[in-house]
């Protein structure tokens, strides 16, 4: 959840800096770039939760349930970058990368819940525990570099 979280503060930071960070990096004829990237921080959120989930199985010894997460988002990726790549070009394939990020995040976050017994809210969003572990462990590292 706090990777999660990280995850959802960075994106939405890029979602109203990016453009501006794009020109002062890329220059002028980079700006359209910034909508793409828009699009694809939508795919970044489910795919870090894929990233820790797939760990997670790996550990676990479930390679199955990783490689049909996998095998989905490939699927995905492959139809969905036929159909959109040529009426909409890059934002086509970015749309088609979302959509594969989410599905197989999806599926590896149901299976996660079924396995585990958390409730899919639980795998996700940020919680007061997650809150007070996050305040002591910044609170630490201050003490720590400030004594």
């Amino acid at each position: 959840r706090l990777t999660t979280f990280i995850t959802v503060a960075a994106s939405i930071f890029l979602w109203f800096l990016g453009e501006f960070l794009i020109v002062l990096v890329y220059g002028e004829e980079f700006r359209e770039s910034a909508f793409v990237l828009r699009i694809l921080l939508l795919g970044v959120i489910p795919f870090s939760v894929f990233t820790l989930l797939k760990n997670y199985f790996a550990g676990a010894n479930d390679l199955r349930s990783f490689l049909i997460a996998s095998a989905i988002g490939f699927a995905l990726t492959l139809v969905l970058d036929v159909a959109l790549i040529k009426p909409f070009g890059i934002m086509g394939a970015a749309v088609a990368t979302v959509v594969a990020y989410l599905s197989s995040a999806f599926y590896l976050i149901v299976v996660f819940s079924k396995k585990t017994g958390i409730p899919i809210l639980n795998v996700l969003l940020f919680n007061r525990h997650d809150y007070l572990y996050t305040k002591e462990l910044v609170s630490g590292l201050i003490k720590r570099r400030f004594p």
